[in-house]
């Protein structure tokens, strides 16, 4: 029987921030994919949706929130 890798989309425009969860996921053996806005995070799970999904709920005011 084979596992499947857990997957987790970071959204956070703050790469310092998103590095370090990105390191703990993946040490946590997850695969992670890091976005720094809403936009390219809905793109990317329109096409591969994620097992869970990190984000920072305040946005940039350029950005929408992480609410919706």
């Amino acid at each position: 029987m084979t596992t499947r890798q857990l997957s987790v989309l970071l959204v956070d425009p703050f790469r310092d921030e998103s590095e370090m969860y990105a390191e703990y996921f993946a040490a946590c053996g997850w695969s992670v994919s890091m976005h720094d806005n809403p936009g390219s995070a809905l793109a990317s799970v329109r096409t591969t949706a994620p097992d869970a999904i990190v984000t920072r709920i305040r946005q940039p005011k350029d950005h929408m929130d992480g609410i919706g």
